[in-house]
């Protein structure tokens, strides 16, 4: 497949209709990346206009309207339809403060800017490429990314990636999401930062976009010298659900000590439903229904949890001892139907448990 063919149709005639005004288009970043890593195209643009101003593009001509585009920080110009997603931008330069921050620059912008000195600004050269428009489609690598691509290296752009810390987020997830290797000069100033100097939003938003949060955050405080060595969470990092939703897990955690949870409550609340742990429905059945009901109504909403599981995770927790329910007994008895006509209706969600840990007490 060419580059060309990789585009939304849709797409390409707006590229075509802003070289018809007399700009040149660049697509630069993830959608040249994604394409050389063979990936499905997710038809979000990031486009850089040269040759004019941002400000000259005649929108009308090009069939949309002004109240549908959305003006970002830096001059970025948004735009959207059902089909694709792009932003659209003037080659600039970043020039920091002394702080460590994400966004601590103020930005100069040039139309006629080089390829060689906008792509500086860039977080790797990975996505530093582009495809350019000027009546036919050219690649431009200023900074040998592809090369660097095929290497699966994460080399810098510039200098200045050291200032911001959703930088080297960004490195983490390109290793675990892409198997890219993280160079020592990325590692060795990671030690600079401290986790507050890490934005929350985006402690979550890169993890979850990595695919694999809980490899994601364990190479994150690995890389800042606070490597997670308990043997749970070692359990845990090595078992075969680590692109699990890290709220499937929150209760899990709470199993974790209390110096883990803090780590972890950079990332996602841990334990906020008040489960208990080790959780053993099957010691606290009993015949009586009335007295099931006394023993057992703080245990509901876990139950329920449990239900919910991937099967791998529920045999994980069998094996760990934190419950005496097998996961082929949680998926047997959730096909079991209660009769609940003589069940008052306040009591009928918590009868249906009584009912299915009946069977599972009694098959084993």
């Amino acid at each position: 497949m060419i580059f060309e063919q990789f585009l939304h149709p849709d797409f390409k005639k707006l590229v075509y209709g802003l070289h018809a005004q007399g700009f040149e288009v660049a697509i630069v970043g993830g959608t040249v990346r994604d394409f050389y890593l063979k990936k499905s195209n997710k038809h979000d643009y990031d486009c850089e206009i040269r040759n004019k101003d941002l400000i000259k593009v005649e929108w009308k001509n090009l069939g949309i309207e002004h109240d549908d585009l959305i003006k970002l920080p830096y001059e970025i110009i948004k735009y959207s339809d059902r089909y694709f997603t792009c932003e659209f931008s003037m080659p600039r330069i970043e020039v920091f403060d002394q702080t460590v921050q994400h966004k601590n620059f103020v930005a100069k912008f040039d139309s006629k800017m080089s390829y060689h000195f906008a792509a500086q600004r860039r977080d790797f050269t990975i996505n530093a490429m582009m495809y350019v428009y000027n009546g036919s489609w050219k690649l431009e690598d200023p900074l040998g990314g592809y090369q660097d691509l095929l290497n699966k290296k994460l080399e810098p752009c510039s200098d200045n990636f050291s200032k911001d810390p959703v930088r080297f987020l960004r490195a983490i997830r390109f290793s675990v999401k892409d198997n890219f290797t993280i160079p020592s000069v990325v590692k060795d100033n990671f030690h600079r930062f401290e986790i507050d100097d890490f934005p929350e939003h985006y402690l979550k938003y890169e993890a979850s976009k990595s695919g694999y949060p809980l490899l994601f955050i364990d190479s994150f405080f690995s890389n800042l010298g606070l490597k997670i060595c308990e043997p749970l969470w070692r359990e845990l990092i090595n078992s075969n659900f680590v692109d699990l939703e890290l709220k499937k897990l929150t209760p899990f955690m709470a199993l974790l000590s209390l110096s883990t949870q803090r780590l972890l409550n950079h990332f996602v609340i841990v334990n906020d439903q008040g489960f208990h742990w080790p959780f053993y429905p099957k010691q606290l059945f009993n015949k009586n229904f009335e007295q099931f009901k006394k023993n057992f109504k703080t245990y509901v909403n876990q139950f329920k949890w449990l239900e919910n599981q991937d099967h791998s995770f529920i045999e994980f927790l069998f094996d760990q001892k934190m419950i005496d329910l097998t996961a082929e007994q949680v998926l047997k008895k959730l096909s079991i139907k209660a009769e609940l006509t003589n069940i008052v209706p306040v009591d009928r969600s918590l009868y249906k448990i009584y009912i299915k840990l009946q069977e599972s007490y009694e098959d084993c």
